[in-house]
């Protein structure tokens, strides 16, 4: 018989203040829609974004192996840490780093490095044939327009970087230029308007069930202190 009171009490409590519920759901179907407006990106990537050159190197493997007595890791070559470093200090104000990788802001300084040394690797093919290969994953964080605009010109920088390194060992070197390759990911739209719909209604019953909540509270704790 107690609860029934309870419940009857509270059920008048939602009569006289409905507007309070109805109100946070509004403001948080509002706040739903607005971020699903505004801040999401339309487009889904179906794909990884593949940039390759693919170039010779003249009597360069021959040279290394003739004063060094051991096969040139030209992959290995391409992690120093200082490639990286000339790298990102040449072209920091040339691009958009953060449209590479949406979390290079939060990134320190060796952390960059390492990213420019995942993404970033050689193909050795024998006889002098290599393939630079700049790839960024479909599930990395980038944004895709800035990228199919720079990626082959950033791919050329980092290229052009790691031929000045080489050059310290071979001031003759020779390159040739064999063949370059693009791929980049298959964009498929969203319907926007309906996903701001969906996401307004569940802003809405969110923002009802916590006003139910705040006033059940609220009740409840009036009750307590009659008592």
């Amino acid at each position: 018989m107690q609860e029934n009171e309870k419940l009857k009490s509270f059920i008048n409590v939602l009569k006289r203040k409905w507007w309070v519920v109805v109100l946070l759901g509004l403001l948080f179907s509002a706040g739903s829609a607005y971020e699903k407006s505004v801040l999401d990106n339309w487009t889904m990537q179906s794909g990884n974004v593949v940039i390759t050159k693919t170039f010779t190197m003249e009597n360069f493997d021959k040279y290394l192996t003739a004063n060094y007595n051991s096969k040139f890791n030209i992959d290995k070559f391409c992690d120093l840490y200082q490639i990286q470093k000339n790298m990102i200090n040449a072209t920091e104000e040339k691009y958009n780093y953060s449209s590479f990788n949406l979390n290079w802001e939060n990134l320190n300084e060796v952390q960059k490095y390492d990213w420019m040394q995942r993404h970033f690797f050689i193909n050795d093919f024998g006889l002098g044939t290599y393939e630079i290969v700049y790839l960024l994953k479909e599930s990395d964080p980038k944004e895709i327009q800035y990228v199919k605009k720079e990626a082959k010109n950033f791919l050329n920088d980092y290229f052009n970087t790691l031929i000045v390194e080489l050059q310290k060992l071979e001031p003759d070197l020779k390159i040739k230029i064999i063949d370059e390759i693009e791929v980049y990911p298959t964009e498929i739209s969203i319907d926007k308007n309906s996903i701001i719909k969906k996401y307004a209604l569940i802003g809405f019953a969110a923002g009802c069930l916590l006003g139910i909540v705040i006033l059940l509270v609220r009740e409840m704790s009036l009750k307590n202190g009659r008592h």
